[in-house]
């Protein structure tokens, strides 16, 4: 799945998200959790024809299960704010802590400001916690 996985990169680098799909769902197919957790974020994203927020869940939810580390963190994301599923703050924690366990830095700089605050996770959530998607 390697050689589909670099194809589909090469393909998001030149912004052909219609040919990077087809690469990384091949390379998805073949077992790449990391190609599931980059199919996740074209079809999160709502410039691009291919927006699709079930199918942006479901690739997140299967790189998470099959353990790839920002899959957990898009996970943890969409069940925390409530994007393209309902809010789920215990299953969006045991995600977001899967992630900063795997060292992403983002799910750890999460968890250390929730560490730092005596505000209630409600207030976390809608303040000015931001996240952001890293570069295809």
């Amino acid at each position: 799945f390697r050689s589909a996985l670099r194809k589909g990169h090469a393909a998001a680098t030149l912004e052909d998200y219609v040919k990077a799909e087809s690469y990384y769902l091949q390379a998805a197919d073949l077992g790449s959790a990391e190609a599931q957790c980059v199919l996740g974020l074209i079809y999160s994203d709502s410039s691009l024809t291919l927006y699709d927020p079930a199918k942006a869940f479901y690739c997140f939810n299967e790189s998470a299960q099959n353990g790839y580390s920002y899959g957990k963190y898009y996970l943890a994301i969409c069940h925390l704010y409530g994007i393209f599923t309902d809010i789920d703050y215990v299953e969006g924690f045991y995600w977001m802590k899967l992630a900063a366990d795997d060292y992403v830095d983002e799910a750890i700089s999460f968890i250390e400001q929730i560490n730092a605050t005596t505000f209630n996770l409600q207030n976390i959530l809608t303040g000015g916690y931001t996240f952001s998607y890293p570069g295809i």
